[in-house]
């Protein structure tokens, strides 16, 4: 495992990139106010096991990137983030460009691998559609209160309460999944939990018929996670078979 540091539109790209062949490498997008560890690096590990390479980043400062989270945190600008990572990895002649990604790194991918060519992507329990889900998830009201202050709470999984712009929500309007894919020609495989709470599986059953060649694999039992019962073996069968057939 090698750290890269990258220089793109937003500063400082921070990465690690686990070589095994220069066949394929697979680009891993972690989630919305997330980093490269945990669930990406378990994510590099098993590519490894299979002798994928991969290259996992940090999309910004909640990691060891430059951009900043609370004030450009946003689809436009984490697609920048991506786009330099892929252009670095096809620089460095990797013959595939495979992406990976997580909830709303989910959507960061797809915008990202418009119009070009990407070998698969696979995607972990992800948001399709952003913008519809801040308007299900936030009242008019409050809304309203966010516009004025410039700014959005949101609740970490250990409790701490951060800040993103709320030009974050604004942006996602540009990115209706009825439109951008129309532009993906790579495979895309789903897998996402019964039980997800945070993303409901309608939410992407919903949008599949927008998508060229899409698969779906539901996860019976499992949350926005995706383990069952505190395993990942279930989804990494997965994730090794798609990747496998490279």
């Amino acid at each position: 495992m090698k750290r890269i540091s990258l220089v793109g539109r937003h500063g400082k790209i921070n990465g690690h990139l686990h070589l095994k062949t220069k066949k394929e490498v697979v680009l891993i997008v972690h989630g919305f106010s997330s980093n490269n560890r945990g669930g990406a690096k378990d994510k590099s590990l098993i590519l490894e096991s299979i002798g994928v390479s991969s290259f996992r980043i940090d999309l910004d400062d909640r990691g060891g990137s430059e951009l900043s989270f609370e004030k450009e945190a946003c689809i436009s600008s984490y697609v920048d983030q991506v786009n330099t990572c892929i252009d670095y990895l096809k620089k460095e002649g990797f013959e595939k460009v495979s992406l990976l990604g997580t909830s709303f790194g989910g959507i960061v991918v797809l915008v990202a691998a418009q119009n070009k060519d990407i070998n698969k992507i696979f995607l972990r329990c992800p948001v399709l559609d952003a913008h519809e889900r801040f308007l299900a998830k936030y009242s008019e009201e409050d809304l309203a209160k966010y516009e004025s202050e410039g700014r959005v709470p949101k609740e970490t999984y250990e409790g701490d309460i951060i800040y993103f712009s709320y030009n974050l929500i604004e942006d996602a309007k540009k990115y209706d999944p009825k439109e951008y894919a129309k532009n993906i020609s790579a495979p895309v495989r789903i897998v996402h939990g019964t039980e997800d709470e945070l993303v409901s599986i309608k939410h992407i059953e919903k949008r599949l018929g927008f998508f060229e060649k899409i698969e779906l694999v539901k996860i019976e039992g499992a949350g926005h996670r995706l383990d069952v019962d505190g395993s990942w073996e279930v989804e990494d069968s997965f994730l090794k078979d798609f990747f496998g057939e490279s």
